[in-house]
C-alpha cells in the first residue's frame, strides 16, 4: 500500500511539471510565427502568452510544493503516531499549538510599518513545520544510527550537539535564503529577516514540540508534562525562532548595506552564529542532566540578555524604517497630498498607534480599518521608492502612480468619516 501511494505521488508530481512546462512550446511557436509575419500584433500575443505561461508555471509549482510539504507532514505525523500512539499524538499536537496564535500576533506586531505577503509568511511556517523538520529528523537519525553502531547507545544523545545545530539551521536557513532572493517576499532589512525567520522557527518548534510533549504524555507522569510545558512554552518558546533570526538578521544587514564586504560577511556570520547558539544551548541542556544549575545559569546570564539585545535591535530598525518613510514621502507633502503633521504620524510607531487608537475609539471599526489602510498604502509607496533607489527593484512608474492614487482616495475617506456626526 505504501509503495502504491508513493508511486501515485510521483506520477502526480511528474504530471504537474509536464502541465507547467507545456505553455513553453506554445510561446515559442507564437514567437516563431510573429517573426515570419514580421508584424507587430503577434508580438503582443507572444508577450501575453509568455505572461500566461509564467503565471501558470508559478501556480503549478506552488501546487507541487504544497503537495510535497503535505506529504512530508503526513510522514512526520505517521512516524510520531507509531511511537506515541494516536491519543498521545493528538494531545501533544493540541498542547503544541495552544500558544502559537500569541506568538504569531507578536511577530506581526513587530512589523509596525509594513506587512509581509501572507502567502510568504504561510510558506515560511509550512517549510519549518514540514520540510525542515522532516529532513532534519532524517539526518539526525542517521547520525544517531552511526554513533550507536560504532560507539554504543550511551553516546546517542551527542547527536544533539554533533548534528542538530548544523543540520537544523541549514534546513531552516535554506528557505530564508530563498525568500532573500525572491522579489515576491519584499525582503528589505533586518526586521524582514527576523519576521520570516521567526515564522520558520515557529513551524519547526511546533513539530518538534509534538515529539517532546508526546513522549512526556506517554511517560504518564503529570509532573513530567508540566515540566516540559514550562521548559518548552514558558522559558524557551522563542529558541528556534531566535536561532534562525541570527541568519535572518545577517541577510537583512546584507540587503541594507552598500559595502561589498558586509554584504558577504553579514549573512555568513549570522548563519554561523545561529549554529553556535544552537550548539551552546543543546550542550547546556545535556550538561544540565547532571548539573541542573548550569541550565538556569546559561539561560539567565546568556540567552535572556541575547534575546533582549535582539529586541533592542528591532527598536533601532523600526526607527530606521520610519526614517525611510519620512524621507520617501516628502514629495507627497510638497504636492499637498499629505501634511507635514500627517507624515510625522505615519513615520513613527507612536504616531501610528495614536492615530489608529483614536480612530477606533471615536469612530469604531470602519475608521480604524481605513486608518490602517492609509498607513499601509503610505508604507508600500515609500518602500517601493526605497527599493528602486537601492537597486533591489526595477522602476515601475505605473505601480508608483497607483500607490499615489490609492493614497489620494483613502485620505478623503478618512476625513469624511471624521466629519460624520457621532451618535449620542
Amino acid at each position: 500500500m505504501k509503495f502504491v501511494l508513493e508511486t501515485l505521488f510521483v506520477l502526480i508530481a511528474v504530471r504537474l511539471v509536464a502541465l507547467a512546462f507545456r505553455p513553453v512550446v506554445h510561446a515559442r511557436a507564437a514567437k516563431a510565427i510573429s517573426h515570419q509575419k514580421q508584424a507587430t500584433k503577434p508580438d503582443i500575443a507572444v508577450t501575453k502568452a509568455a505572461k500566461r505561461h509564467h503565471s501558470r508555471l508559478k501556480w503549478m509549482l506552488i501546487a507541487l510544493a504544497t503537495c510535497f510539504a503535505a506529504f512530508l507532514g503526513m510522514a512526520l505525523l505517521l512516524d510520531y503516531s507509531n511511537e506515541l500512539g494516536r491519543k498521545g499524538l493528538v494531545d501533544a499536537l493540541i498542547i503544541s499549538l495552544l500558544p502559537l496564535p500569541i506568538w504569531i500576533v507578536l511577530t506581526q506586531w513587530i512589523h509596525r510599518f509594513k506587512t509581509e505577503p501572507l502567502r510568504m509568511l504561510t510558506a515560511a511556517f509550512i517549510w519549518g513545520a514540514t520540510v525542515a523538520s522532516f529532513f532534519s529528523l532524517v539526518a539526525n537519525n542517521l547520525v544517531v544510527h552511526f554513533l550507536v553502531s560504532h560507539y554504543g547507545r550511551r553516546v546517542a544523545p551527542l547527536s544533539a550537539v554533533l548534528s542538530a545545530p548544523c543540520v537544523e539551521e541549514t534546513f531552516k536557513g535554506t528557505f530564508l535564503l530563498f525568500l532573500f532572493f525572491s522579489k515576491s517576499a519584499r525582503f528589505d532589512d533586518a526586521i524582514d529577516g527576523i519576521v520570516y525567520a521567526t515564522m520558520i522557527g515557529l513551524g519547526f518548534a511546533v513539530t518538534e514540540n509534538v515529539f517532546y510533549f508526546g513522549r512526556a504524555i506517554v511517560a504518564g507522569s503529570t509532573a513530567v508534562v508540566v515540566g516540559m510545558i514550562v521548559v518548552r512554552h514558558v522559558m524557551g518558546p522563542f529558541l528556534h525562532p531566535f536561532f534562525t533570526a541570527m541568519f535572518g538578521i545577517g541577510l537583512g544587514f546584507s540587503r541594507q548595506t552598500d559595502v561589498g564586504v558586509v554584504k558577504f560577511i553579514a549573512p555568513v556570520g549570522g548563519f554561523f552564529l545561529a549554529m553556535f547558539l544552537h550548539y551552546a544551548w543543546n550542550l547546556t541542556v545535556l550538561t544540565a542532566i547532571q548539573f541542573p544549575i548550569v541550565y538556569f545559569y546559561f539561560y539567565f546570564v546568556f540567552m535572556l540578555p541575547a534575546f533582549i539585545g535582539v529586541l533592542m535591535l528591532i527598536v533601532f530598525q523600526l526607527g530606521r524604517e520610519g526614517a525611510i518613510i519620512g524621507e520617501r514621502l516628502l514629495p507627497e507633502v510638497q504636492s499637498g497630498i499629505l501634511t507635514a503633521e500627517e507624515l510625522k504620524r505615519i513615520a513613527t510607531v507612536n504616531g501610528r498607534l495614536r492615530a489608529t487608537t483614536r480612530a477606533l475609539c471615536k469612530g469604531g471599526l470602519k475608521p480604524w480599518l481605513i486608518q490602517r489602510k492609509c498607513h499601509q498604502v503610505a508604507s508600500e509607496l515609500a518602500f517601493q521608492r526605497f527599493r528602486v533607489a537601492h537597486g533591489t527593484s526595477e522602476r515601475d512608474d505605473a505601480l508608483e502612480a497607483a500607490f499615489v492614487q490609492h493614497l489620494r482616495e483613502c485620505l478623503p475617506q478618512r476625513v469624511n468619516l471624521k466629519a460624520q456626526p457621532q451618535a449620542a
